[in-house]
């Protein structure tokens, strides 16, 4: 049964349930921790045996925390081990297989540690090559001690792991001192090189727009780059606040400013380079210029975890309760040249979606709009095999007619195309019942106004237009820009009707499904309680796109990628018909 304005359920959905990520290390790595997941295993103790005496008080200890987790999941048990190799002194700790990663607690007297994994996982320090020190005080938690993988290179794994203090598990072997060398002096031949000019000019120009600290580093590239290339590179790191930028997609769109500036042209071709992470908020895209690439990753998280401990959910509603000097916004830049085999993307073209509504007993609407250079407005309607089509379009530069500074695509979807790079005027009979569409593309450096003009003969109905109509679905993946997701509302609206359909999907949920939909015209957006809002929509623009769902099938691959901030003007999540 239909409703207006008034919700009906479909529950179908797989989820994947996994661990909340909250909180951000030298890895870049999202975690928060629970302190049930993994529990002491063996207290404080050195490689020889020690006497009964010699054990340190509880209070003397310090605590150290954070999550494990393997270059894909899942994350099998394993044993975690914190030594300071200066006194011999070690704890070790067991955790629990997690579908993504898994938590970990060790209580230690105060020192300097290596803090390593049976996995052959460690703690990394900021260059990657090598187990960082963890110092511990009395007293004092030391959060988010996130172990990980090494980063892979010509010279194996870029750092080592100890022999277990217990004698469980041998060493792991890093690179030597040489291949370090080689890679990080950008020695490695026929790899990717940092920039001519070692980031300079990116670094002057972030830093004159921005006004923020900036650091600077030579970085390995790893084989996970998009050309299947290694080798080295430039780093810029920015680091601000939430008075700086009130996101990550609002440190993203600054960057955007200043690369397009310098002439490089944006890729949502991704992993790029394999630097930076995702965060409870994070955006991140590929630029490219002659032979050269580079990444640009931005996230926004709590200056300290501590301050969403009584915070419930998913760590963006902690970013949402936080002041602005309470947040740390990071912006990495990576850049390499050298880049080979990889075709410069052209600029992606601005598209905007419109539904046709013809007024009712009307068999003719004028449309008018204007475009932007490069723009395309892609017009949808419905219509019926046999039935007449003409077509008008006038355009006008600076109130001149310029009737070649646009054209029109026509067609059909799922049928071959009917006409295309049309001047002017069009007429014929259309061959389908289904969904037609007329793109009208900007095919000037100036902006254009046009008017359009569409005429279809009336239909006659006939029989087959009397068969009652079966519901149909439609299905999707959902790419939450963060480790972890929150529970949505995910709506889908028809654009034929004041009539909405929505279901709720558990957090972390990777897949959605939603049933029991009349045939007719969509648009799909997904709603969070108060993180971003989501849509099935158009790169280029932002704009959600219009679907279509055919009686009796499943429209799939409507994949929910896109997400923005709340008050974005494409798609706001204030509109949540469903509410929280």
């Amino acid at each position: 049964m239909k409703h207006k304005n008034i919700f009906s359920f479909t529950f179908s959905l797989a989820v994947s349930l996994t661990l909340l990520l909250g909180a951000c290390g030298p890895s870049g790595e999202e975690a928060s921790f629970d302190d049930d997941v993994a529990t002491v295993v063996a207290l404080t103790q050195t490689a020889t045996t020690a006497e009964a005496g010699d054990t340190p008080s509880t209070d003397a200890l310090g605590v150290i925390t954070g999550i494990v987790h393997l270059a894909a999941p899942p994350t099998p048990a394993m044993v975690v081990y914190a030594l300071d190799p200066s006194t011999g002194v070690w704890a070790s700790v067991e955790t629990a297989a997690g579908e993504m990663s898994s938590s970990f607690r060790l209580e230690v007297p105060p020192g300097g540690y290596q803090v390593f994994a049976s996995a052959g996982i460690g703690y990394a320090s900021e260059d990657g090559w090598s187990l960082a020190e963890v110092n511990v005080e009395s007293g004092v938690t030391t959060a988010d001690i996130n172990l990980g993988p090494p980063g892979q290179s010509i010279c194996g794994g870029n750092f080592g792991i100890p022999a277990s203090p217990d004698g469980q598990y041998p060493e792991i072997p890093g690179p030597t001192e040489e291949c370090k060398t080689a890679v990080m002096s950008g020695a490695v031949e026929g790899g990717l090189q940092p920039l001519a000019d070692d980031c300079t000019a990116l670094d002057f120009a972030i830093e004159t727009a921005f006004k923020l600290p900036l650091t600077h580093k030579m970085v390995f590239i790893t084989s996970s780059s998009i050309s299947g290339q290694t080798g080295s590179g430039c780093q810029i790191n920015a680091l601000g606040d939430g008075n700086d930028f009130e996101s990550a997609q609002a440190a993203y769109k600054a960057m955007k400013n200043i690369m397009e500036n310098d002439d490089w042209v944006e890729s949502l071709d991704l992993p790029c380079l394999g630097h930076g992470g995702m965060g409870p908020a994070a955006a991140q895209a590929c630029y490219f210029r002659e032979g050269e690439i580079c990444e640009v990753m931005t996230t926004i998280r709590p200056i300290d975890m501590e301050l969403c401990a009584e915070i419930d959910g998913p760590i963006g509603v902690c970013l949402a309760a936080l002041e602005p000097e309470q947040k740390v916004v990071s912006i990495t830049v990576t850049c390499a040249q050298g880049l080979e085999g990889v075709e410069i993307p052209e600029d992606e073209p601005l598209s905007q979606q419109f539904l046709v509504e013809f007024p009712t007993d009307a068999t003719e609407i004028t449309l008018e709009n204007s475009l932007q250079p490069g723009e395309i407005h892609d017009y949808i309607f419905s219509a019926f095999a046999g039935q007449e089509m003409t077509v008008n379009l006038q355009v006008t530069t600076d109130g001149v007619e310029t009737p070649e500074n646009a054209v029109m695509d026509i067609g059909a979807t799922g049928y071959q195309p009917i006409a295309r790079d049309v001047f002017g005027d069009w007429s014929g009979e259309l061959p389908i019942k289904g969904e037609y569409f007329i793109d009208v593309k900007s095919v000037t450096d100036e902006q254009v106004t046009y008017s359009l003009t569409i005429h279809i003969s009336p239909h006659e109905e006939d029989e087959e237009d009397d068969e009652p109509e079966e519901d149909g679905a439609i299905s999707g993946s959902i790419s939450y820009p963060t480790q972890t997701s929150p529970p949505l509302h995910i709506v889908a609206y028809n654009q034929e009707t004041a009539y909405w359909y929505w279901i709720w999907v558990a957090g972390n949920s990777s897949v959605y499904s939603i049933t029991g939909l009349p045939p007719g015209k969509y648009k799909i957006i997904a709603y969070s309680e108060k993180d971003l809002v989501g849509a099935y929509a158009s790169v280029g623009g932002g704009s959600p796109l219009i679907i279509t769902v055919k009686s009796g099938e499943t429209t799939q691959g409507i994949n929910i990628a896109t997400w923005l901030d709340r008050n974005n003007p494409y798609f706001p999540a204030s509109g949540d018909p469903a509410g929280w």
